[in-house]
């Protein structure tokens, strides 16, 4: 894939991936910044700029309009907020790119954030949290990043809590976007069908005049005391189906030479029909409806995780199954089969997912951003081939260690005694 980087007299720094067989050409905006910035007091504000970034500029005043022209271009805008960043994005057909991205750029450097619009994307975020709080199979990820992380930041929700959402003002969506918008700590990738002269034509002329700022940097790394943490926390709720993940802490972005024996390891174990936790779990044994692992990289520190949801009953019995299932990928005990299923799983996936103009400018975009390396799809192919045997069962070791294996649930249950 072709792509070309750019970087502005300001400091903004730019991705061109293009590809002229492409009918659709997204533009995505990337913030350095997300939860993980925030302090206890004003947790879920970068969700919350997120959201009231959409409601007017001078030029375009409401919602409704920004919608409409959107709309009218046949193009979709959307955003989402991360740990780690905030995005930003308009997909279009590409002969309405300039149009598209100068509605884009408008509302990213535009926005007014008036009180009037604060208050009415309050009761939004707010109906938000109520709709998580009812999804259990979501709940018991916040269940697990508190119990694994404590208070820091890493262990909080994305979007809040009612007490920080309710309690934020427009000064503070001011501060917050005055620290960390601004051209050093912004990324722009835009991928598709529109040629990269032209787009670094309109990246030039809509943010030329960016304010330079400061990079942002992690600087309250998270340090790891297992003694610290219990070893299960449960939410009680009257629920029909138990809601589980095993997890623990795994290497960060910073440990680039276990990335890819993780990732692989990953695929062998639950992602995917082919999977030993789906085979054993779902179609062997009959316990559960979904069941999957996933692995979580932050700067310094990451996660894993493997989720299922069970009856009631049978929260003992699926927990068995994980374990004997972990304690073989810590022996080795995968075939050949297996292996080749996991990697072309990977690599087909990623040649998928790329085929999204979306999915594109995300991936070289959030490379620019976190890492401090450019990879291009052929070299991470090769990369997950040569992931053998004994890398992922030393990632494997380390990963599924005794120590390292923490429950969170949502069940009904008043007290859950389990054995892992």
């Amino acid at each position: 894939m072709k792509y070309s980087q750019k970087t502005l007299s300001n400091g903004l720094r730019t991705i061109s991936i293009e590809d002229k067989d492409s009918l659709s050409v997204t533009a995505l905006i990337l913030v350095n910044t997300g939860s993980r910035f925030e302090n206890e007091t004003e947790a879920g504000i970068a969700h919350f700029v997120e959201h009231t970034i959409f409601k007017g500029t001078e030029k375009r005043p409401d919602i409704y309009q920004i919608g409409m022209e959107v709309e009218s271009l046949g193009a979709k805008m959307n955003a989402f907020t991360s740990y780690d960043y905030t995005g930003y994005y308009i997909k279009c057909p590409k002969e309405k790119f300039e149009k598209a991205f100068e509605i884009l750029s408008d509302m990213f450097l535009n926005s007014l954030f008036r009180d009037k619009d604060i208050n009415k994307e309050r009761g939004v975020i707010l109906e938000e949290l109520r709709m998580y709080e009812d999804q259990p199979m979501e709940k018991v990820y916040s269940v697990f990043s508190e119990l694994l992380f404590g208070s820091h930041s890493l262990g909080r929700d994305i979007i809040g809590t009612k007490e920080t959402i309710e309690g934020i003002r427009q000064s503070a969506f001011k501060k917050f976007v005055e620290k960390y918008y601004n051209a050093k700590n912004t990324v722009i990738a835009v991928a598709g069908g529109a040629r990269a002269e032209d787009v670094n034509s309109q990246i030039e002329k809509h943010f030329s005049k960016f304010k330079t700022g400061k990079l942002n940097k992690v600087k309250e790394k998270f340090k790891i005391d297992k003694r610290a943490i219990k070893k299960s926390k449960n939410l009680r709720k009257p629920i029909n189906q138990s809601h589980l993940i095993l997890g623990g802490f795994a290497p960060g972005r910073a440990a680039k030479d276990k990335k890819y024996a993780i990732k692989v390891a990953n695929a062998v174990l639950g992602r995917g029909f082919g999977s030993k936790l789906f085979q054993e779990i779902r179609e062997k044994q009959g316990l559960a409806y979904y069941v999957y692992s996933d692995i979580n990289r932050f700067a310094e520190i990451g996660d894993y995780k493997i989720a299922m949801g069970v009856e009631n009953s049978k929260v003992q019995d699926a927990i068995d199954g994980v374990v004997k299932q972990i304690e073989d990928m810590k022996k080795g005990k995968f075939s050949e089969d297996e292996l080749i299923r996991a990697k072309n799983y990977l690599i087909g996936g990623l040649s998928l997912d790329l085929e999204s103009t979306n999915q594109l400018a995300l991936w070289y975009g959030s490379q620019v951003l976190l890492e401090t390396e450019m990879q291009d799809i052929d070299e991470v192919r090769g990369l997950i081939q040569t992931a053998n045997r004994d890398r992922i069962v030393s990632v494997c070791k380390e990963l599924f260690a005794k120590d390292n294996i923490f429950l969170a649930s949502v069940t009904p249950h008043k007290k859950l005694q389990v054995d892992f």
